[in-house]
């Protein structure tokens, strides 16, 4: 013969005057696990927050209602999937994985401060209704914080040139460049290049040596090209001449970057302009 769940927790309720609430419900406990990044870009991200919820009860608790949130800086922000689980089996934990993901210009208009430090502080709200025998609904309030970068491009300017040597059909040219990691992670790049433009058209591609920045940090890269009159044409090479970089001379960088801090690799570099030095 079949007994409910209900039935039981009733007669446990008026046959055992001594006993108290908590000898026969214990409220079910949530554990936050960690958040994760799944992947990125220079305008995006897509996360994953782990969570752990124990039910030490000998029944189950059907949930009727959950409501899930992520706040920033304090204020509602975004409202999840609220289907993430729809009971707690008896004696046991569940683990659960939150889908979520924002653009970093939502963060820019709620949260800019979070944006310009290149992090933001969130909060999990977990609100679940729990159907329990006998005492009904019990609905539970659980929240946990947790810190995420808010990335942004890494950026390479001209810092210095000058003349290494020149003559009548060639030029030599030093280049200076000054490149930031803005970010809360480490930066690798690999497979790093400059190229050198005339009105648009590439005329060169200058390999740059592999490079490791640590969060908010710069270096400095030094090189050198060699360009011809017939490259440059005679407008630029008299610029050159004269000390003056030519308008209509640009720098473009690209190439491969991942974050060992992240563990991931990063999208890539691709024609990002440099601009000239005046």
């Amino acid at each position: 013969m079949r007994i409910s769940v209900a039935f039981i927790v009733t007669f446990i309720l008026t046959s055992c005057a001594n006993l108290s609430l908590n000898d026969v419900y214990r409220s079910p406990t949530f554990q936050y696990q960690d958040t994760r990044i799944q992947s990125l870009d220079w305008t995006s991200l897509d996360g994953v927050t782990n969570i752990e919820l124990t039910n030490s009860n000998p029944y189950a608790l059907p949930v009727t209602e959950i409501a899930i949130e992520i706040w920033l800086e304090g204020s509602p922000w975004l409202t999840l999937d609220n289907t993430a689980v729809d009971s707690l089996p008896a004696s046991s934990s569940v683990d659960v994985s939150l889908n979520w993901g924002f653009v970093y210009n939502e963060i820019l208009k709620q949260a800019k401060g979070a944006y310009d430090k290149g992090e933001a502080d969130f909060t999990l709200h977990v609100r679940p209704t729990l159907n329990v025998p006998v005492l009904g609904p019990q609905t539970l309030n659980w929240q946990a914080d947790f810190t995420l970068p808010v990335p942004k491009l890494p950026r390479i300017s001209l810092s210095s040139w000058s003349l290494e040597d020149i003559s009548f059909t060639s030029l030599v040219l030093n280049l200076g460049f000054n490149v930031e990691n803005p970010n809360k992670f480490s930066v690798d790049g690999k497979d790093l290049g400059i190229t050198l433009l005339n009105e648009g058209r590439a005329l060169t591609r200058i390999g740059v040596p592999d490079m490791n920045l640590e969060s908010d940090t710069s270096s400095k890269l030094n090189t050198q090209v060699s360009m011809s009159l017939t490259d440059v044409g005679l407008a630029v090479f008299d610029g050159f001449r004269k000390q003056r970089w030519p308008d209509a001379f640009d720098v473009e960088w690209g190439g491969k970057l991942s974050s060992e801090d992240l563990g991931m690799d990063l999208p890539s570099l691709d024609n990002i302009n440099v601009g000239g030095l005046n």
